[in-house]
């Protein structure tokens, strides 16, 4: 016989956990398109990427809304190098991308604060 207790547990941690999921993506941006630009500032280990089209909606209260076409990412990490890669594979053969930002921001200048949304997943698509 299965404890009522323990699958009322289970359906509560579950439903928290959808909720949960529902509000962090809440407040990101994605994007399909080309890239027109890639940039490193000096001094910093940040990279930015443009994309055609940019962002209309969903940007994180952090993101500088004159910025509205670019995301970025810390390129110090595995993970910041492997977007890069992908990014200049994408603007070196004119391929569309899929970007998909997270709920905080990237400073992207190396002396003040230009705030644009972080990079969680860059997809190079085959188009």
């Amino acid at each position: 016989m299965r404890n009522p207790l323990a699958l009322k547990s289970v359906a509560s941690l579950l439903t928290a956990a959808a909720v949960v999921a529902m509000n962090t993506s809440a407040s990101a941006s994605s994007a399909n398109n080309t890239l027109f630009d890639i940039g490193i500032e000096a001094g910093a280990q940040v990279a930015r990427i443009g994309l055609n089209g940019g962002a209309q909606s969903n940007r994180p209260a952090c993101h500088n809304v004159a910025y509205n076409s670019y995301w970025a990412f810390d390129i110090s990490t595995a993970k910041g190098k492997a977007l890069l890669a992908t990014a200049q594979a994408a603007l070196l053969a004119g391929k569309k991308v899929g970007v998909t930002g997270g709920t905080g921001c990237t400073n992207i200048a190396a002396s003040g604060t230009i705030n644009v949304e972080t990079v969680t997943v860059l997809i190079l698509l085959a188009n």
